[in-house]
């Protein structure tokens, strides 16, 4: 799907979902399906149950301790990726110096004229930034208080082309960070295809896992044992959230929400209005993150990133009109949560994609 076909769905879409479904991108095809394995339980309640519903947002708990960077620098930083996929710019917000502009990043020169699908953030600070059609760009972050260049190098393409499911929408890092974990397809075309590509940084040949169901944008959790979860939609129109192994077989559990994404020993399930978190010790448990984070209202919700020592959550918000004004940030305390300074955005960047750096 070229980036009009893009722009047609996102137009007939809702406003946030419109806004997700900017970011979109590419490429690639795959094994088919297979039957739930015994390595994925269910997570929960059998297909016939209805979807839980997502409570409304909760208010910040009183007497939380004042929001401050740990000793160790433990999610310090955010990088945030604006005016994707047409016109992307990186910028990296130093959080112990909220008062200072972000310094820029300069992404790969390819992405000069549109084509970005996300940029993605490693624990270690490597960086992936990854286009519509599938390739996939390489470099590590750089040190905190610089900028500039940070030496992007393309992984040689794996010779498969763009994915029959649809453009790239969103990818996230293996949890060992051997491998770029991407997801493609066509949110709101009615398809019910979905598909997960494994590129490994060491090799030059992508696996993919091609799925009946149809993703709801492009947030992708990778889960540890090698499983990844998204929240899609079934070949009935229902919402749910799939668990994927690594073989291809896959579990679903009804749900209503709009993302998933993890970090550290947390994952987090989006809404449009909220964000539920909860402990991957539960989810192997069958217990769906629960949790509301404490976020101002009001405001949609865009794009989470949960840094990857799970110290930290940014939670991009938007406005009536689908576009991203400012990104939320909170800390993980003793406590609960507390929040941090927020980032304001420029209306006229459209989107924006947070990404955690060390």
């Amino acid at each position: 799907m070229r980036s009009g076909g893009i722009a047609a769905v996102a137009a007939a879409a809702t406003p946030v979902v419109a806004a997700a479904l900017v970011t979109l991108a590419v490429v690639a095809t795959g094994c088919r399906s297979r039957p739930l394995a015994s390595d994925v339980a269910p997570a929960s309640a059998p297909a016939s149950a209805s979807a839980p519903a997502m409570p409304a947002p909760a208010t910040e708990p009183a007497g939380l301790p004042a929001w401050t960077v740990p000793p160790d620098g433990s999610a310090a930083r955010l990088l945030l990726v604006v005016g994707g996929p047409s016109q992307p710019r990186a910028v990296v917000h130093d959080l112990a110096r909220p008062d200072r502009p972000g310094v820029p990043l300069a992404l790969p020169d390819t992405f000069d004229h549109g084509g970005l699908a996300t940029v993605v953030a490693a624990p270690d600070g490597r960086l992936a930034a990854i286009g519509q059609d599938g390739i996939v760009w390489t470099a590590r972050a750089p040190d905190a208080g610089a900028g500039g260049e940070p030496g992007w190098v393309a992984l040689p393409a794996d010779g498969t082309g763009p994915p029959a499911a649809g453009p790239v929408l969103g990818a996230t890092w293996s949890v060992d960070g051997s491998a770029l974990i991407l997801v493609a397809g066509a949110p709101g075309s009615g398809r019910r295809r979905t598909a997960i590509i494994t590129r490994p940084l060491r090799a030059t040949t992508a696996s993919t896992i091609d799925l009946p169901l149809e993703a709801d944008g492009p947030a992708i959790a990778a889960l540890p044992r090698g499983v990844v979860a998204f929240v899609g939609r079934d070949l009935r129109d229902h919402g749910l959230l799939a668990r994927v192994t690594a073989s291809g077989s896959f579990a679903t559990v009804p749900v209503a929400a709009r993302g998933a994404t993890a970090g550290g020993d947390l994952m987090a399930i989006i809404d449009d209005t909220a964000v539920l978190v909860g402990s991957l010790a539960d989810l192997e448990r069958g217990v769906l993150p629960s949790r509301p984070l404490p976020l101002e209202a009001p405001g949609g919700i865009g794009s989470v990133a949960i840094a990857g020592d799970g110290s930290g959550v940014a939670v991009v918000r938007l406005d009536d009109q689908g576009v991203a004004t400012r990104v939320e940030i909170l800390r993980r305390t003793a406590g609960g949560w507390t929040a941090g300074p927020a980032i304001s955005l420029d209306a006229r960047d459209t989107t924006a994609i947070p990404a955690w750096l060390p």
